[in-house]
């Protein structure tokens, strides 16, 4: 690792401009900027203008080498994409993380709060160095300009103004807008480095927690270069399976409501019209007030949704009509991810069919991962539910589609009620961590609690409601929104008999996240809070030592796996669940490698001091059919 006291010298910041983002899809950079502060360099390649292929230069190549092995530390904006990118044009910095730095995550580590924007470039120039962003505006007017003429040339012209910001060089050879504009971002990135964000992570104390997070960049380069297989063939049949679902859900829907009224359940307006208007439900919530809509409308998001269900007598034409309206919803979100996975699906050399995930590390207020294009933290577990009545609820299981080649096998690695140990172990509620040392289910323990029953008696829909209630303390649920969801009345109250340490740990993270703006996860990294929204600093520190846990993990479960290249690696991250590919002509050898992988993970817990379990199942031919194993 670079020392504190020589990063911010001997440095040269890098930043490329690519006619798009999806390195597997054949992007390459067309520009790549360089800026040591004192000079600035600015390589500029032509782009085919039907391929859209680039042909950088031998020479520029070679020379942007030479200049970057002169330097001790290399600054990047989201490096992790530019460091992708260079690789594609023979600039390999792939085995050379120790000496790059990243400007966004430096960012996030100084002020993590939900406005992802402040963690761009240009706001952070802006910001913190006053330096406009007229020239992306110059730019950008230049190439819808540009783009006009190339119409007419028969040029291939894409969706994104950005992607074509090489064409006003091509169109008019002695245009600068694009030199001008790459050389900035590269001036942008040294001096926020040098001059803003580095010192000010001193200066605050954050410095180890940055170079903490910082580790994980590899980690996942690695995961995003190898990708995810998926089953293309499973993958039509679920997306045709789940199609129906969702057509007959709003054909129901649809009957039960007058068409003047309701002709499209996916108008928030039209479907709260249908739900209290015509069904006379009660409005349980309204949206908050806009300029759109002064007084805010009644709220249609899911939960609401799900907790009108309750309200309505069972068999009723409202319970048909909301349980209909939840089933399209919940299909339809399924068919648009499905969807993506099948337009975005790249077959390999090999044979292969390949999903590349993209991870955001400075994603979210958190610690925890983003991802796009396509998003697998959405892909969850999807176990259909018996209910208490004898019918079923329909989940979505979106993992069939995700699993190994049939030369491969999968491992999956997940904590067991990771986010409850951790409440547990912040809130510093005995009664909760003696619950978790006897070995109970917590929602199994909590219903207990709840209805006063043994576990052997505890109904579905009892446990179902004590995960309500469980969550609901993390998610900071007020009084009447834990027992309108439990149905139990004075619950609340009971809970804080229950559990005194859990209210006076809530009233004081409140009290803190007010007064300073900002809450410690349990290993101590800052993440910053709105001070209006302070009721949430529970949830961040859950979360945040969540992520904290996870990322530290991976990064021990890296190294672990360095040593088996192909034969053995990490191929997926899901909130608290590792996926792993292995070879199945190995699996002999695999039984110390997943054990060694189990204790790194619950190892990584020890760090922010909770105790933790890592369960591991073997997906041998789709992610959503696991076989248990014990380690």
């Amino acid at each position: 690792m670079a020392k504190q006291s020589s990063t911010f010298k001997s440095c040269i910041a890098i930043d490329t401009e690519c006619p798009g983002l999806e390195v597997k899809r054949g992007v390459r950079p067309f520009a790549v900027s360089l800026c040591d502060g004192k000079a600035s360099w600015c390589f500029t390649w032509r782009v085919d203008p039907v391929t859209r292929l680039v042909s950088p230069k031998k020479t520029d190549v070679a020379a942007i080498n030479r200049l970057i092995k002169k330097y001790d530390n290399l600054i990047f904006h989201n490096a992790k994409f530019d460091v992708a990118m260079l690789a594609t044009v023979s600039i390999d910095l792939t085995t050379e993380w120790d000496r790059i730095h990243d400007t966004a995550l430096a960012s996030h580590a100084l002020d993590s709060r939900e406005d992802f924007s402040r963690h761009r470039l240009k706001p952070l120039a802006k910001r913190y160095l006053g330096i406009p962003d007229t020239d992306e505006q110059y730019l950008q007017a230049r190439t819808i300009e540009a783009r006009g003429l190339a119409k007419k040339r028969g040029w291939t012209v894409d969706d994104d103004v950005k992607a074509d910001y090489w064409m006003p060089g091509q169109i008019w050879p002695k245009d600068t807008a694009l030199e001008e504009y790459a050389t900035l971002d590269a001036e942008r990135t040294f001096l926020l480095w040098v001059k803003a964000l580095g010192p000010a992570l001193v200066e605050q104390g954050l410095w180890a927690q940055y170079m903490k997070h910082r580790r994980i960049m590899p980690v996942i380069s690695r995961m995003e270069d190898r990708g995810v297989t998926i089953r293309p063939k499973t993958l039509d049949l679920e997306l045709t399976r789940i199609n129906k679902i969702r057509d007959d859900a709003a054909a129901i829907a649809y009957s039960l409501v007058p068409k003047d009224l309701c002709s499209n359940i996916n108008s928030n307006q039209q479907l709260a019209a249908a739900l209290h208007t015509h069904l006379k439900l009660p409005v349980l919530y309204r949206t908050s007030p806009s300029s759109r809509f002064p007084e805010g409308q009644p709220a249609t998001d899911s939960e609401t949704i799900k907790e009108l269900s309750t309200k309505c007598k069972k068999g009723s034409k409202a319970y048909k009509f909301v349980e209909a309206y939840r089933t399209y919803s919940k299909a339809d979100t399924a068919a648009t991810y499905l969807e993506g996975y099948k337009l975005r699906k790249i077959r390999r050399a090999d044979g292969r069919w390949m999903l590349y995930p993209s991870f955001n590390i400075c994603g979210t207020a958190t610690l925890r991962l983003a991802a796009s294009n396509p998003n697998p933290q959405n892909v969850g577990k999807g176990k259909e539910l018996e209910l208490d009545d004898g019918s079923t609820y329909i989940d979505f299981k979106l993992r069939t589609v995700f699993g190994p080649d049939d030369l491969s096998t999968w491992y999956a690695l997940d904590y067991d009620q990771l986010q409850l140990r951790i409440f547990a172990r912040a809130s510093n509620e005995k009664v909760m961590q003696q619950a978790f040392t006897d070995g109970y289910d917590f929602h199994t323990w909590m219903g207990c609690m709840i209805y006063g029953v043994r576990p052997e008696d505890l109904t579905k829909l009892q446990r179902r409601v004590a995960k309500n209630v469980n969550f609901g303390y993390i998610f900071g649920a007020g009084q009447a929104k834990i027992e309108a969801t439990s149905g139990v009345k004075g619950l609340s109250a009971q809970l804080k008999k229950m559990f005194p340490h859990v209210a006076e740990f809530m009233k004081e993270t409140i009290s803190k996240a007010t007064q300073y703006g900002y809450v410690h996860t349990l290993g101590g990294y800052r993440l910053a809070i709105e001070r209006k929204r302070a009721y949430a600093g529970v949830c961040i520190i859950v979360q945040g030592t969540e992520g904290e846990i996870v990322k530290e993990a991976m990064v021990q479960v890296d190294q672990l796996l360095q040593h088996y290249g192909d034969d053995f690696y990490m191929s997926l991250q899901v909130h608290d669940e590792l996926i792993f590919n292995a070879k199945a002509s190995q699996k002999k050898k695999h039984l110390p490698i997943l054990c060694n992988i189990k204790r790194l993970m619950e190892e990584a817990g020890a760090f922010s001091g909770v105790t933790v379990i890592a369960n591991c199942e073997e997906n041998p031919v789709n992610w959503a059919e696991p076989i248990k194993l014990s380690l």
